[in-house]
């Protein structure tokens, strides 16, 4: 039921400087590396990324220990959605040159995140910061630490959530509830864990309290569609024939073409014919 997580690609302009050449002692380089360094900056910002890359693994072969250009190849992977080739690349060029590439500290840390490292990506955004408190990155690198918090936080979430939902596999509903339930303490807008808890307090006969969680869930998160269902089987289990056709028609008139369409008009049905004879 979770969202999936947002992911961060490095902009063209790489942190530190909008070109290594600007941000480097480029001193030690050849002009035929420099110049295809330069090219491939081009083709870079130019969205050409595999043309870069082969400029680039040329420029490599011609000088293979220049941070530069393996800063250039990390920057082009990257953007082609190849992030363990970026972090080969990045990595290789602050080892090099720790110092004058200390920005591609910034750059590992996003690639992390982007594989949902954020334990990983950490540290990046850290040692920049001890090495540049006040460099011009700062305030990016401080957004990106913020976000690994927050992105750890989530994961932690999903994990309790995750045991809890194996835990209502073993029919221990009981003991799943109480992870739920940790998860909300944490993350009191955590739609899932909401969703869950529902399905665990009903589990175990808690029906009213069940439909709360429910309708939380649902409050936080309205495409929760199943909530509803579960909101209406719940009034159906407390005998409140009218509310659970209520519900049960909200989910027909929201989910119209679902494949339990069917058996939702059957218990409309059934529900109906039920008031009928407590009627007569």
């Amino acid at each position: 039921m979770a969202r999936a997580i947002t992911t961060w690609i490095v902009p063209l302009a790489l942190a530190g400087s909008l070109s290594f050449l600007c941000a480097t002692n480029t001193l030690s380089m050849t002009d035929e590396v420099r110049s295809m360094c330069e090219q491939a900056e081009q083709l870079i910002n130019s969205r050409r990324f595999g043309d870069a890359i082969k400029l680039l693994q040329r420029a490599n072969a011609a000088d293979p220990n220049c941070p530069e250009v393996h800063g250039y190849l990390g920057m082009a992977f990257q953007n082609s959605s190849r992030t363990k080739d970026a972090i080969n690349e990045y990595s290789k060029a602050l080892q090099l040159n720790p110092q004058q590439m200390s920005f591609i500290n910034i750059n590992l840390g996003s690639c992390y995140l982007n594989l949902n490292q954020p334990d990983m990506a950490a540290p990046y955004f850290e040692r920049y910061l001890q090495e540049n408190p006040n460099g011009a990155d700062a305030a990016q690198a401080r957004s990106y630490l913020q976000q690994t918090g927050s992105r750890k936080g989530q994961m932690n979430l999903r994990s309790l959530v995750e045991q809890g939902q194996s835990l209502l596999q073993q029919n221990k509903p009981a003991e799943a509830a109480r992870l739920f339930e940790q998860a909300i303490s944490a993350q009191p807008n955590f739609a899932p864990a909401h969703f869950y808890l529902g399905y665990a307090l009903g589990q175990s006969g808690q029906n009213q309290r069940a439909i709360q969680e429910f309708q939380t869930s649902l409050q936080i998160d309205p495409n929760l569609k199943e909530a509803v269902m579960n909101i209406a089987s719940n009034y159906q289990s407390l005998g409140d024939c009218a509310s659970a056709i209520s519900w049960y028609q909200r989910y027909l008139q929201e989910n119209p073409n679902s494949p339990r369409a069917s058996d939702v008009r059957g218990r409309i049905d059934g529900l109906r014919r039920q008031m009928a004879q407590s009627n007569a």
